[in-house]
């Protein structure tokens, strides 16, 4: 009896691999989601990386609609979008998963261009510090951030129009699914993009999201320790720390926002960095509902996973506290509107652990695959002592996975 697998079945097999997840998923543990809209959002290369990991897990967890390509589809009531100044985020990869072309926006620009320019408004320059911005980045015409926040700040300001209008069709799209849509943003606070522009984008979304009758943010913001320990020592990481004090200064005051209803959070944008007004914002709301801060120490202050893999850890952290708001199973609330969230918080999911289980179970049955069968052994085995034909086996191997994909991961 010869065993035919079809090239979708093989897809599923790959899945097993450990560089696009190491796991195949059942529709028997597949959950829904509440049914309400949910956008999230990531910002800059570490909000784009925990955005990933969240999408792996949207697609392995979740129930999905019915579409060709399952490999990468998430529920339909969910919406992703990364926005970053460096182009190549749109190419990374977790798991398998990238982003697909709708779910990436892109504010880069050379920053020499935008500096140069002879006339900028005054709610540009009421807060950029134009003499030592260009002292900064004097040798260098990158069209990304560079770690400077103003750099991220001012490339959001170039692209604002189109960005507001790519916000608001994702939110127009959303309304199908009801009025009352939760939004997460995860973003680093130490680099330039996300430490740059976390403020701007919370505070655009809320006013665009104004059409519907309810609107929970939830931030999730990665501390400097985190990206310390992928970068390595080194002088950077003076640049980091100061970057996320100066954003974790700004995280508290506008946590607070509703206590000083006379200072509310307001703002100019524009079609371009030197480009007439063409659009305001001005909210006394708070900068996010409830704030999550991840770290990668524990309470005890001691690290429990080696540094290589601390970077993704946190990731992954971030992406099953989303997953877990989600899931129409799970019952989460906050009493905090600020919380820290270290390694001591991870939870191990079911999943996981059998996959352990299984690892544990193969390699202690290792010494038996050198007793292999021969053909004509199985073939009575199968046929004669447990009565299976081949129509009955490839039933059985089909069974209870999602539907062959023919093409694979992309």
């Amino acid at each position: 009896m010869k065993c035919r697998i079809t090239e979708g079945q093989k897809a599923n097999i790959n899945l097993m691999n450990e560089d696009v997840g190491g796991s195949m998923s059942s529709s028997q543990i597949r959950v829904k989601t509440d049914g309400n809209p949910v956008l999230i959002i990531g910002l800059g290369g570490t909000g784009i990386d925990a955005l990933l990991h969240t999408k792996v897990i949207l697609n392995k967890r979740f129930k999905l609609p019915d579409v060709p390509d399952k490999a990468t589809a998430i529920p339909e009531n969910v919406r992703l979008l990364g926005i970053d100044s460096d182009t190549t985020s749109k190419t990374r990869k977790v798991a398998g998963m990238s982003l697909s072309e709708n779910e990436f926006f892109s504010i880069s620009n050379n920053i020499v261009t935008l500096l140069s320019l002879s006339k900028k408004p005054s709610y540009i320059t009421e807060w950029l510090d134009e003499k030592n911005l260009k002292r900064l980045i004097d040798d260098n015409d990158a069209g990304c951030a560079t770690a400077i926040r103003q750099c991220g700040r001012l490339l959001l300001f170039n692209k604002a129009l189109a960005l507001f209008n790519k916000l608001r069709a994702i939110v127009s799209d959303l309304q199908v699914y009801g009025n009352k849509i939760q939004v997460f943003i995860t973003t680093g606070i130490c680099g330039g993009t996300g430490s740059g522009i976390f403020a701007d984008v919370s505070y655009i979304v809320r006013q665009i999201c104004g059409c519907m009758t309810e609107t929970q943010i939830t931030g999730i913001l990665f501390m400097p320790d985190i990206n310390i320990s992928k970068v390595g020592p080194g002088a950077y990481n003076t640049v980091l720390m100061k970057n996320g004090f100066a954003a974790m200064k700004e995280l508290e005051y506008l946590m607070n926002t509703s206590q000083h209803p006379y200072d509310p959070f307001k703002q100019t944008y524009a079609s371009g960095a030197g480009g007439e007004a063409a659009y305001s914002v001005e909210s006394t709301d708070n900068i996010y509902d409830s704030c999550i801060l991840i770290s990668e120490q524990a309470t005890e202050g001691f690290i429990h996973i080696p540094p290589e893999d601390r970077y993704s850890y946190c990731m992954s952290v971030a992406a099953e506290t989303i997953c877990c708001h989600i899931d129409i199973s799970q019952t989460m609330f906050y009493t905090n509107n600020m919380m820290a969230v270290g390694f001591s918080c991870a939870t191990l999911s079911k999943s996981k652990t059998l996959e352990y289980i299984s690892g544990k179970l193969f390699a202690n049955i290792q010494g038996l695959w050198g007793n292999s069968p021969t053909a004509e052994q199985r073939d009575i085995f199968a046929q004669s002592t447990v009565g299976l034909d081949m129509f009955l086996l490839e039933n059985m191997f089909d069974a209870n996975v999602p539907p062959a994909f023919p093409a694979g991961l992309k």
